[in-house]
């Protein structure tokens, strides 16, 4: 198994005492985080059967309005989009995105191509979310380089990373 996972806990302090009392409160926050759990860039009959899935990790329902799941070649100069999300994505639950025509289980959104396009050699990819620059995750296999850490194994074709 492979997983590109960053997981981001903020610790926000109501009160910062030169010495902790029972008074001092600590709360704890996980914030929204959307990650990209499963990826596959090819299946055993076409390069142009691709899919991709993100998790909603947090405890909260996320808004994904106006979300982007964006690809960059490994020798690319620019993100493009691959699918532009809507909708609500729920607590510890998932949503597969994929080209279309291809059955994959769960699919419940496709590419903005009907082609595939995702380099089974090596790319990146990542969700971003309107509410920051900073991807929610990001990923990299093969020869890409613009993942979090360093990229994963590329996939077997017809296999996926997860």
């Amino acid at each position: 198994m492979i997983r590109a996972i960053v997981f981001v806990s903020i610790l926000l302090l109501s009160t910062v005492p030169s010495k902790m009392s029972a008074s001092a409160q600590i709360v704890e926050s996980t914030p929204a985080r959307i990650l990209i759990t499963e990826l596959q860039t090819e299946s055993d009959l076409s390069a142009n059967e691709e899919f991709i899935e993100l998790t909603n990790i947090s405890d909260d329902p996320v808004s994904i309005d106006g979300w982007a799941v964006q690809y960059r070649s490994a020798t690319g100069t620019a993100w493009q989009d691959k699918a532009l999300l809507s909708g609500v994505l729920y607590a510890k639950l998932s949503i597969v995105i994929s080209t279309q025509g291809y059955n994959v289980d769960n699919s419940t959104s496709f590419w903005t191509s009907a082609s595939g396009q995702l380099a089974s050699t090596g790319g990146n990819i990542r969700v971003i979310g309107t509410a920051t620059i900073v991807p929610e995750d990001t990923l990299a296999w093969g020869t890409g380089i613009y993942g979090e850490g360093l990229p994963a194994t590329k996939a077997v074709k017809g296999m996926s990373l997860y």
